[in-house]
């Protein structure tokens, strides 16, 4: 299993990031007060060759913005945060993302964009998890 909790970023690809931690989850990285579409932050990981199911964890709210979670630049995974109401520890699942070639991967989790109701771009969550199914 790759492991990411939001402080581990290796860089910010743009925003400010802040340490949020409350009582009814251990919530992740909160972009700055005026958070803004591409905002993310990457982190370095080796990855064998095969195949990977992917877990992110956070909240979805009517602030949230839709997430693309990328592995060298290709998108794996997309995910519309925008909820009416509050869910903390809500799970995005991913299946059969395949790695073709082993090594160090850059993985991003950036903001891109957000739903017609949202009313920001704010990405709260937990943690991210690949894997390897086969």
């Amino acid at each position: 299993m790759i492991h990411f909790s939001p402080w581990q970023y290796d860089s910010v690809i743009q925003g400010a990031v802040s340490w949020a931690g409350t009582s009814d989850q251990n919530r992740g990285i909160l972009w700055s007060d005026t958070p803004a579409d591409a905002d993310g932050v990457a982190f370095k990981a080796y990855m064998p060759d095969g195949t990977y199911t992917m877990k992110m964890v956070g909240t979805t709210k009517s602030n949230q913005g839709i997430v693309k979670i990328k592995i060298d630049g290709i998108t794996v995974s997309t995910w519309d945060k925008y909820a009416a109401g509050e869910t903390n520890n809500a799970v995005k699942t991913e299946t059969g993302i395949i790695i073709e070639n082993a090594g160090v991967k850059e993985i991003r989790v950036v903001v891109d964009g957000k739903n017609g109701s949202s009313s920001g771009y704010q990405n709260t969550w937990n943690y991210i998890a690949f894997y390897q199914t086969a």
